[in-house]
């Protein structure tokens, strides 16, 4: 995810055996507000969903940084088409 401090990592990913959408990306797609609760604290944000064009280097990034847990690279080897993958940008709710 960006945000407007800088560049977070993506924090959905699909279910490499069902190959379906996780709820979460269908929520904040049908309602865009959300919450974000980090260490306590709890902002209020809005998300846009990045475009399939612009995602290659997140699921890149997430593997990376969380490659070690099975769960992350099970799912990142059973779909490596960052496409598969949805990516919200956070944003200041106005």
């Amino acid at each position: 995810m960006d945000t407007d401090e800088g560049p977070r990592l993506p924090q959905t990913a699909l279910d490499a055996t069902a190959r379906r959408e996780p709820p979460g990306a269908l929520n904040l797609r049908a309602s865009p507000d959300c919450r974000l609760a980090v260490r306590g604290c709890t902002d209020e944000r809005t998300t846009e969903e990045v475009p399939e064009a612009e995602r290659p280097p997140l699921p890149a990034a997430y593997r990376e940084k969380y490659g070690s847990m099975p769960t992350v690279s099970v799912v990142l080897t059973a779909l490596p088409d960052p496409a598969d993958h949805p990516v919200f940008r956070l944003r200041e709710r106005p």
